[in-house]
């Protein structure tokens, strides 16, 4: 119940529930209908709109009335310029009486200027009240102008006027009460999770900072999360073994609203286990790609490894007895919880690890399990190897702690089927894979990613759309990332597709990579000296190991990982830059020929670098690398351009 969160936006606008009703006072377009003998708006040159006597309006069944002010502007309907009709109050008071029968249980007020006002009952917050009460009076403590009043009303009974019992605003102060005392909320709060005994509850402030508290035992109501619950119930606070919680509930109420899902997700935790403590007690937390292990009947332990190698332990409890799975890495979600002193996380969900391909592949570690939720499209089986090459073919992604968008390279994986030729025949008659169900155990994140799938993904009805293939020409430094499948152009030399990278200077070289035909290709005869343009899958030698990385060579050879802005898991290294032959490190399998030309044309080399520019995930350029991503564009002496995908 500590006073520590903050979040970036106040709670947004409630939506009734069906077992109440509603109200809407809706000056902005009826006004010079609703209040007898007031047909104009006041103004700078007219007091038409002024309120000189007590007004009311009815809509369905609600009664709002409006006092002449106290103060020395007139409470009054206004002309805004900008905004339209208004009803302004500066002073003096006006109420809201719920049907007969009935009572107020919230009031929503949508406003461009508020002054919280004084109520009769209930609490006052950001633009509104709750409460219960067949009739509640709001006075002035400034100004207050409205377009518009929602109110919410329904069964119920009005506050207990009883003084005698202690009456409590705010979650945060029922941790300092003693124990045993008896109170009364006086505001609403947000249902955060609900199971069995255990009622967890999340209000905000006007300010965002967020707090949490648990009503403990016999709930005769069900709530989903995000439920609005009412004001006015009642309960006993108690510590047990150290956890704070209210006990002997009564008086709770249907929920009467709900609020946006964001603001009763859990807080994200992940990289950062070691913060959790006691003051994170009764709050909803959740960890990504976190490890569990020694699971010994409810009893659990939660692992994480941060950027930086250091290892925090959690002790958890199954305390909702949800289906505990085998250990490895997950995802976990739970309510923070103390016993004798020592902090509990009891999960209430369990999953594995979902991402989009690319993040899987600029993160994932070897024998992590995690679900692609990309959909997915089939290129190319290897039968020979039981590879099936597929893409999600994306050419932007979403940076959302940036909120900027960045131009891409399609992402491609492996889904490595050498244990089950049956899977692996189904695979490959597929042309588009269901998003989020390819399934496995990631594998070669070092050098050659692929996914080692347990079974076959789900086959989708979407049409397979036009795939979008990185270009390598051999005259330019090559690169491409491991598994990917492109389309490469060299001169044939004995097994090599070779190519001259000339920069003009010391700098130039031949580069040469090694070409293997797949069994596609098994009878396809090479010509030395012809100049091949080859559909292939790229892979890293298995005998290459990755190194520590020293200071760059002088030929350029950039990393091939890909960084977002805030990285889940420190990435991996897939090609040495402290290799002055890099591009040796790979290896071409061509499964079809797209174009050949004879040796005597081969592959032009006459182009020079006329230019270089780098751009990062801002948007930003400049005539030297940023670090991380980098978008470069090469400009050549022909008027060609070049843009490759790097990281510095």
């Amino acid at each position: 119940m500590k006073r520590f969160f903050s979040i970036l936006a106040l709670l947004a606008a409630f939506c009734a529930t069906a077992w109440a009703d509603t109200a809407l006072f809706d000056f902005h377009n009826n006004a010079l209908t609703m209040f007898d003998g007031i047909t104009a708006a006041s103004s700078s040159s007219s007091t038409a709109g002024d309120i000189t006597s007590a007004k009311s309006t009815v809509v369905n069944g609600v009664t709002l009335t409006v006092n002449p002010s106290t103060a020395n502007t007139p409470n009054r309907i206004w002309n805004d310029y900008n905004l339209g009709l208004q009803l302004r109050v500066y002073g003096g008071s006006f109420s809201i009486a719920a049907p007969a029968g009935k009572v107020v249980t919230r009031v929503a007020f949508d406003t461009s200027t508020w002054n919280a006002p004084s109520a009769s009952s209930g609490m006052v917050g950001d633009a509104s009240w709750s409460g219960s009460a067949a009739n509640v009076t709001f006075t002035a403590n400034g100004q207050i102008r409205m377009n518009s009043i929602t109110v919410t009303f329904g069964e119920g009974q009005g506050e207990d006027p009883d003084p005698s019992v202690t009456k409590v605003d705010s979650l945060w102060n029922i941790e300092t009460l003693a124990d045993g005392t008896e109170f009364q909320f006086t505001t609403e709060t947000m249902v955060n999770y609900q199971n069995g005994k255990y009622l967890y509850l999340q209000q905000m402030d006007t300010e965002a900072n967020c707090y949490v508290g648990l009503l403990y035992g016999e709930v005769d109501k069900t709530y989903n999360v995000g439920d609005i619950l009412p004001a006015g119930w009642k309960g006993k606070k108690t510590t047990y073994k150290g956890l704070v919680e209210v006990t002997n509930v009564t008086g709770l109420q249907d929920g009467n609203g709900t609020v946006d899902p964001y603001y009763v997700e859990p807080f994200d935790y992940t990289g950062s286990m070691s913060l959790i403590d006691e003051t994170f007690m009764n709050y909803k937390v959740m960890f990504k790609g976190v490890t569990i292990s020694d699971i010994n009947g409810r009893n659990f332990t939660v692992t994480e490894t941060d950027d930086e190698g250091n290892i925090t332990t959690l002790a958890g409890f199954n305390q909702f007895d949800i289906e505990l799975p085998s250990e490895g890495q997950y995802d976990i979600t739970g309510m923070v919880s103390v016993y004798n002193g020592n902090v509990q996380l009891y999960p209430i969900a369990i999953e594995t690890p979902s991402y989009p391909l690319w993040e899987a592949l600029s993160y994932g570690q070897n024998g992590e399990n995690v679900v692609i939720t990309d959909e997915l499209y089939v290129d190319y089986a290897d039968a020979r190897e039981k590879l099936v090459f597929v893409t999600d073919n994306l050419t932007s992604i979403y940076l959302e702690d940036y909120d900027f968008t960045m131009d891409w390279y399609p992402d491609w994986i492996a889904i490595d089927c050498s244990g089950n030729p049956e899977m692996f025949e189904a695979i490959s008659q597929m042309e588009v894979i269901e998003a989020g169900s390819l399934e496995g155990v990631l594998e070669g994140m070092d050098t050659n990613p692929r996914i080692v799938a347990g079974a076959a993904p789900v086959a989708s009805d979407n049409v397979r759309p036009e795939i979008v293939y990185n270009e390598y020409v051999l005259t330019s430094a090559f690169y491409p990332n491991a598994h990917e499948v492109i389309f490469a152009t060299g001169k044939y030399n004995n097994g090599l597709l070779e190519g001259y990278v000339d920069y003009g200077d010391e700098n130039s070289f031949t580069q040469s990579v090694t070409l293997t035909p797949t069994a596609d290709l098994e009878n396809y005869a090479f010509v030395n000296g012809n100049t091949y343009t080859v559909a292939a899958y790229v892979t890293i030698k298995d005998a290459w190991t990755p190194e520590v990385e020293s200071a760059p060579a002088v030929k350029p050879a950039p990393a091939l990982r890909k960084v977002a802005a805030q990285p889940r898991k420190a990435p991996v290294r897939r090609v040495g830059i402290e290799d002055p032959d890099w591009f040796t490190n790979f290896e071409i399998h061509a499964f079809k020929v797209v174009e050949e030309v004879t040796g005597i044309t081969g592959v032009s080399t006459g182009k020079t670098v006329a230019g270089v520019t780098y751009h990062n995930a801002l948007g930003q350029s400049a005539d030297q690398p940023f670090n991380g991503v980098n978008i470069v564009v090469t400009k050549y002496s022909d008027g060609s351009v070049k843009a490759d995908k790097i990281v510095f």
